[in-house]
Order: structure tokens, then sequence, then C-alpha cells
């Protein structure tokens, strides 16, 4: 019982303690924007190329996050979500959130008859970067300075807004949503096999 109080009250405990982790976590959410939306508008091959895929989701999304943490921070993998710690419980939410996706792209692929679901599935089955970049880098950053629920709001919120002017203002709305959910199952083992594959 001891130990269920500790865990709602480490839950339920806000705290303000920015530092410059937070103004680069901040930093790197912004710039994502505008390369999302260079990657989701941009029809020159070369130039979503180096925009989206090196520069972004390559550079800023994952090399310089672990650039940080390892050097700058001098932590280790495990502060940005890469970790053997809970290994088993990550791997059977993972294993349920594919499930759960894949009867989902199984509706999709009925309505869509014709089009080949195998580009699709190895694209997400590929796409590292984004849990690694809003639950691994941002999330686990946010909720360093202000705590475990405003850490998953944030993440959730940077989640929609880097789809700003990609989607109408519902669909940015429902990728927040979507953000927080994962936001919050990522929580429970802090753990990036849980997200993959997203």
């Amino acid at each position: 019982m001891n130990q269920f109080k500790k865990n709602v009250k480490s839950l339920l405990t806000f705290r303000w303690q920015p530092g410059q982790d937070t103004l680069v976590a901040f930093i790197t959410a912004l710039l994502m924007i505008p390369v999302y939306f260079v990657g989701t508008h941009v029809l020159n091959v070369a130039v979503t190329t180096i925009v989206f895929i090196l520069l972004g989701n390559v550079l800023l999304n994952v090399l310089f996050p672990v650039f940080y943490i390892l050097r700058v921070r001098g932590e280790g993998l495990a502060d940005v979500g890469i970790t053997l710690r809970k290994w088993w419980i990550a791997a059977l939410i993972s294993i349920a959130i594919s499930a759960v996706s894949w009867l989902g792209l199984q509706r999709i692929f009925a309505q869509t008859p014709g089009v080949d679901p195998v580009p699709q599935i190895l694209y997400h089955g590929l796409i590292l970067w984004e849990p690694f970049f809003v639950y691994g880098w941002l999330q686990l950053r946010f909720e360093r300075a202000f705590g475990i629920l405003p850490g998953i709001l944030l993440a959730g919120v940077a989640m929609g807004a880097y789809h700003i002017g990609t989607f109408p203002l519902s669909g940015v709305l429902t990728m927040a949503l979507f953000g927080l959910s994962f936001a919050a199952v990522f929580r429970v083992t802090r753990n990036l096999l849980s997200m993959w594959p997203l």
C-alpha cells in the first residue's frame, strides 16, 4: 500500500525546475515544425531528403539528442529510453499496440482495394526517429523539469504541434491525443521498445 501511495504521489507531483535541458528540448520541438512541414509539402526529392530525412530525422531527432545526452550531459542511453529496464513489459506493450494497429490497418486496406500494404508496414516499422524524439528525448526532458503528468502532456502537445500545417486542426488535435496516449504508455516502462513499431 505504501508503494502505491508513493507512485500516486510521484505521478501527481508538479515541479518547476526548467533548465538548459528544457530549453534545448523546446527548441528542437519547435524546429521540428518546419522540418516536418517541408517533409510533407515539398515534392522535390532532393529537398525532402536533405531537410526532412538528413537534417530532420537523422540529425535533429536522433544524433543531436544522443550527442547531447552522452557528451554534454554525460548520461547514458537509458536517459533517452534505450534500456533493458522492464524490457518484458515493454515487449508485451509493443505486441499489444502492434495487434491493435494491425486491426486498424486491415480496415484501412479493406477500404482502399489495390493499395499495397507492404510499403506502409515497412515504413511504420522503420520510423524509429519519432518515438525516440517525442518520448525518449522530449518527454523525459519535460518530465525532469516539470513532473510526470506535465511531461506526458507536453509530449502529446509536441506530437500534435509538428503536424501543424500538414493536417487540418482536427487532425492536429487527433495527433496530440495519440501522442498523449502513447506518452502515458511509454511512462509505464520508460523503455522505447514499448513504442515500436508505433
